[in-house]
């Protein structure tokens, strides 16, 4: 069975297609966020932490089933999101799956709980449709069904008899997109919910993407060449997206490799400079572990000491 994803340009033209609720939810949340259909359903207000540079979702392993669903009809002002009413019984993917009668995560045959992390500028199309649904319109739940969301991924790929599965083929196009933009295996692997092994493997398997092989010294290397640089010279001169490069700096900011002036919205433009020991490798401060690579040294963190 294949493993593949929806190139870049198949992907955009299914947003230019989405015309509901649904369809919107899954082009933005199901790649970016890595959300399977039952956890974007049961989506709520609670699970979902706003910051400045992004915005944390965590799905519980266990919950509640929703307290609202859906009824049919137009939205308020002509919007694509449908009324909501009580929900006064478990929906029936609670009921069916697990034994709980409640929400589960489940993932690969497991329940756990699962932490998803969107940058507001990598992630925009997915941040600005949680922004719609839970800020502007003040949603306490997506108050969907699981069912719908594949019904609705079957309509817009028009892909109801692929064995793969059209919801499933949209979640693997995540890290297609992440690896359009710029982004290595490891650092897919920390913003979606496949592994760095399977992140590989659908890249492989999906046509017109490949990763551009540019390991965080060489990235590193390169700023200090250029110093001080702004993104936009660094994307002239490494071939990457400005989402890539900004992905980039700002995990080497927060690893006190890179330091940046201006970085201010408006002008003049950010300038960055690698600090005094930019050529050291990263080194847990908990048990000596080192590494040259940025996503190598969070991985360890995260699987060791997490």
């Amino acid at each position: 069975m294949s493993r593949r994803g929806h190139t870049p340009e198949e992907w955009q033209e299914l947003r230019k297609q989405s015309s509901s609720y649904f369809q919107d939810a899954i082009t933005t949340l199901t790649p970016f966020a890595g959300l399977t259909a039952n956890a974007l359903a049961h989506l709520r207000t609670d699970w979902i932490t706003w910051r400045d540079n992004y915005v944390r979702i965590d799905i519980p392993a266990t919950a509640s089933c929703n307290s609202w669903k859906l009824r049919s009809g137009g939205g308020p002002d002509g919007n694509n999101i449908p009324p909501l009413t009580k929900r006064e019984t478990p929906c029936s993917y609670c009921r069916n799956n697990g034994t709980t009668n409640k929400f589960e995560n489940h993932w690969n045959g497991d329940v756990s709980s699962y932490t998803a992390i969107l940058h507001r500028e990598l992630s925009e199309p997915a941040v600005e449709f949680l922004s719609t649904v839970f800020s502007t319109y003040g949603r306490p739940e997506f108050a969907g069904h699981p069912r719908s969301l594949y019904r609705e991924a079957d309509r817009l790929t028009e892909e109801s008899k692929s064995k793969a599965g059209s919801y499933t083929r949209l979640l693997r196009t995540g890290p297609v997109i992440y690896a359009h933009y710029g982004l290595q295996p490891d650092e897919i692997g920390k913003l979606t919910v496949y592994s760095v092994s399977t992140v590989e493997h659908i890249i492989r398997a999906t046509p017109q993407v490949n990763f551009k092989d540019l390991d965080t010294l060489s990235f590193l290397k390169k700023i200090a060449e250029y110093e001080p640089v702004t993104v936009e010279e660094l994307m002239d001169v490494l071939g990457l997206s400005q989402h890539a490069i900004q992905a980039r700096l700002s995990h080497l900011n927060d690893e006190g490799k890179v330091s940046g002036s201006n970085t201010h919205l408006g002008s003049p433009a950010a300038t960055w400079k690698t600090t005094a020991h930019w050529a050291a490798p990263f080194r847990c401060e908990l048990c000596g572990f080192e590494t040259h690579s940025v996503g190598a040294i969070r991985r360890h963190r995260s699987q060791e000491h997490g």
